[in-house]
């Protein structure tokens, strides 16, 4: 799976290859390359690194009901 296919699956509860795996950048991170106060710098940074890049959205969700806590 891509990435984006992985998140998107995991959003709509459907089964995904392997948990997704991101990194919070903070905005202020200094990477030789990179202008981590722009998204796009940061989402470069997550697939060069070979993590699952995202985009913070404010939307809310559910747990399936199968989950127990």
């Amino acid at each position: 799976m891509t990435p984006k296919a992985r998140i998107c699956a995991a959003m709509r509860s459907e089964a995904v290859d392997h948990l997704p795996c991101s990194i919070y950048f903070n905005p202020n991170l200094r990477v030789d390359g990179y202008d981590c106060s722009r998204v796009e710098d940061r989402t470069r940074l997550s697939l060069d690194l070979g993590v699952d890049p995202f985009i913070l959205l404010n939307r809310t969700f559910s747990c399936d009901p199968r989950v127990k806590t």
